[in-house]
């Protein structure tokens, strides 16, 4: 993003031609190449210096844009189901937000731990994710939060998320996922097995001396969901599509950029 800001007050102090379409082929225009040769750049980094503290200003604010958005997706007597809401910010924001709007609904929220079963809020009924496939008919919307999303209109939730979205998509209830901006990776993942990171063993050391060798005990952080079980993202403006994931990419990151990698 930083780079594509920095391109962009070059070409306009400059008055070179407007950037080139991301899909189109990228080629060197020798008279704009000129003309950067004697830019002032002085001027040119005191802009740049305003243009990443805008952007910065943006990113802080992409958590209230997000929650502002929860009264045109939660409505009275909506049944919410949410995962993750102790370690997200974001996510407790956006329903704290529809709750102080007068928005009567249930909240039931999935936890990891049980620690997080005694420790969530007033508004909200925890379950366990093994109690989800029971609760899901009753259910009426999922929230999920993104820990980043792709051009392809998939994104990566925290572990147990792909199991909710399954369950939704058999029930036929929307999924909305709260994907800020800056998430946004322009990159596609063809081998899903190269996203995932792993958090440290969670069986008892005694029982994971035994059974070595003989135990593969795996404990992914996130879970890949595909775009087809994703309704909506919920970024900082509006709601998008999963196919129009892809439009975004222009907007934040430069076609010069992307080739490079």
């Amino acid at each position: 993003m930083i780079s594509k800001l920095a391109r962009d007050e070059v070409l306009q102090k400059r008055g070179g031609r407007e950037p080139e379409p991301l899909y189109s082929l990228w080629r060197d225009d020798d008279e704009t190449m000129e003309r950067l040769k004697n830019a002032d750049m002085k001027k040119i980094r005191k802009d740049l210096q305003a243009s990443i503290k805008e952007l910065s200003t943006e990113i802080e604010s992409s958590r209230e844009c997000i929650a502002s958005q929860s009264t045109e997706l939660l409505f009275n007597n909506d049944i919410v189901m949410v995962h993750s809401l102790a370690t997200s910010k974001t996510m407790h924001s956006f329903l704290t937000h529809a709750v102080k709007s007068g928005r009567k609904h249930r909240v039931i929220d999935v936890v990891d731990e049980e620690e997080h079963l005694e420790t969530a809020p007033d508004f909200v009924t925890p379950i366990e994710l093994f109690e989800v496939a029971s609760r899901m008919p009753e259910t009426s919307k999922v929230v999920l939060v993104a820990a980043a999303y792709f051009p392809d209109g998939s994104c990566l939730v925290p572990a147990g998320g792909h199991q909710i979205a399954l369950l939704a998509k058999r029930h036929c209830v929307p999924v909305y996922v709260l994907a800020p901006f800056y998430k946004l990776c322009p990159f596609f993942m063809t081998d899903p097995a190269s996203l995932h990171s792993f958090r440290s063993n969670t069986l008892p050391f005694d029982m994971s001396a035994n059974s070595a060798g003989h135990v593969d005990c795996l404990h992914p952080a996130f879970d890949a969901l595909q775009s087809d079980l994703v309704t909506l993202f919920v970024s900082n403006t509006s709601c998008i599509i999963p196919s129009h994931v892809n439009r975004l990419k222009e907007d934040y990151y430069h076609s010069q950029d992307i080739a490079d990698f």
